[in-house]
């Protein structure tokens, strides 16, 4: 079954050239800042000079103006008294004011143009303030983003790695759960449903023998019955096995005493469990395997080991748990073993069971020489 899994050394290459390039830019946006506070200062400096101006065009506009109607009433008096006045002083008094009105006009279109000119000019120097305002805004607000992202880095990292780690978990309990599955479909098949196959064979077979001898037929009932007995003990045993012993209620030297009993019965071998140690850890799950793997090794040693006697060790230290399982059975070949899915199939169950909970197993077998397994468990 595949892995999923974040390559935490990827994401921190790729958080560190992010914020290489989010530097850059930030670096691109002070350079942008200082051309926009620098042409922003200058049409500051453009402004006042074309205010100044304005103000100074409109007092010579006034000041015309004042002339100019001066002026005027001057030609009305000239025009009501206009034989009292030399022709002389009539001309001069005309020309003076025609070009009072040439001047006026000029100095009011140099007004108009100013004004334009300031109007433009504030526009530019509000647009320029926004401008410079945001930019200073979002360099701020990079500035924050980078200085949480470096200063948070190795927490991300962190939560990466929890991330795997129970995604990792999370795989090997669907793992486990299919592996659980296929032993009870094992189980199964190898025994009731093999059996009930034969109960249906031997239900035709009476039926032929109730017409010709009644005594094997009543012969072939009471076997039938037998083997519905059987059947039905191991069906309790398969459903004793999805849901052992309440583990948290009885404990677990109290469950694999429970355990040994039932293997013991009829099997003609000897169980010695031994504790070396006072066990006290409450953890349901590291309980749950112990006995999960102490049931499959039974199994395996029943099937296989023809053995006499079998001692099965415990030992709690501070951190670990160690579980030894020695029997003077046949022994075998591991790399046979392991390699058949048949036989192997308990084997590799109680490497993977110690894989989940990260601890160590080792096997040591061969042909004639009986079989010791050890498990070194922690306890956190």
């Amino acid at each position: 079954m595949g892995n999923i899994k974040i390559d935490s050394d990827k994401i921190k290459d790729i958080f560190e050239q992010t914020l290489s390039t989010i530097n850059l830019s930030k670096h691109q946006m002070f350079d942008i800042a200082e051309n926009v506070r620098n042409e922003y200062n200058a049409l500051k400096k453009e402004l006042s000079v074309a205010r100044e101006k304005l103000l100074l065009v409109m007092s010579e506009v006034n000041m015309f103006e004042s002339q100019v109607s001066k002026g005027r009433e001057r030609l009305c008096e000239v025009n009501k008294n206009y034989d009292t006045y030399p022709e002389e002083v009539v001309e001069q008094i005309y020309d003076k004011v025609n070009n009072l009105v040439i001047v006026l006009a000029e100095k009011r279109e140099e007004e108009r143009n100013a004004i334009q000119l300031r109007n433009s000019l504030e526009q530019r120097v509000k647009t320029y303030s926004q401008v410079l305002g945001d930019t200073e805004k979002l360099i701020s607000q990079v500035s924050v983003a980078i200085n949480f992202l470096d200063g948070n880095l190795s927490s991300v990292i962190k939560n990466i790695n929890d991330f795997n780690e129970k995604s990792f978990l999370g795989i090997q309990i669907i793992e486990a759960l299919e592996l659980e599955r296929e032993r009870v479909a094992r189980d199964i098949h190898d025994g009731p449903a093999q059996s009930f196959a034969n109960l249906s064979l031997s239900i035709e077979l009476i039926k032929k023998l109730l017409d010709v001898d009644k005594d094997k037929a009543l012969f072939e009932l009471d076997q039938m019955k037998l083997t519905t007995k059987e059947n039905l003990t191991e069906m309790r045993k398969v459903i004793y096995d999805l849901k052992p012993f309440d583990i948290s209620e009885l404990g677990l030297i109290d469950c694999i005493n429970h355990l040994i009993e039932s293997f013991s019965e009829g099997s003609g071998v000897i169980f010695n469990l031994k504790t070396l140690s006072k066990i006290t850890f409450k953890n349901d799950l590291i309980n749950m395997t112990i006995f999960r793997i102490i049931r499959e090794s039974l199994n395996n040693i029943k099937k296989y080991a023809h053995a006499k006697n079998v001692d099965i060790i415990i030992e709690q230290s501070d951190q670990f748990l160690n579980l030894s399982i020695f029997d003077d059975g046949v022994g075998f070949d591991p790399k046979k073993v392991l390699t058949n899915s048949e036989h192997g199939f308990g084997l590799a169950s109680i490497k993977r069971q110690c894989s989940y909970l990260q601890a160590t197993f080792d096997i040591t077998t061969e042909p004639g020489k009986g079989t010791k397994i050890k498990i070194r468990m922690p306890l956190e």
